[in-house]
């Protein structure tokens, strides 16, 4: 099991997290394509988490050159039978 996706399931399923993050910033050091590219990322990232299918919320989040946080889109509810 991947390393995001085995800390995505110990924070879920055993301290009870209700809600999982995908988050991008302005001015990434560690991935340097443009804002765009990023914004594609975060939700491809986002149906990853998804298809797991962990009883969570997956909100998908922008940090602009104002370290001002944005939600990209509505949340996707996952979990059994969603």
């Amino acid at each position: 099991m991947g390393t995001i996706k085995k800390r995505v399931k110990i924070s879920v399923e055993k301290h009870g997290s209700k809600i999982v993050a995908i988050s991008g910033h302005y001015d990434c050091a560690g991935n340097s394509v443009d804002k765009k590219t990023q914004i594609r990322q975060i939700r491809g990232a986002a149906e990853t988490v998804k298809s797991w299918g962990y009883d969570a919320d997956i909100i998908k989040l922008w940090v602009n050159r104002n370290w001002e946080v944005k939600e990209l889109d509505l949340r996707s509810k996952k979990g059994k039978g969603a």
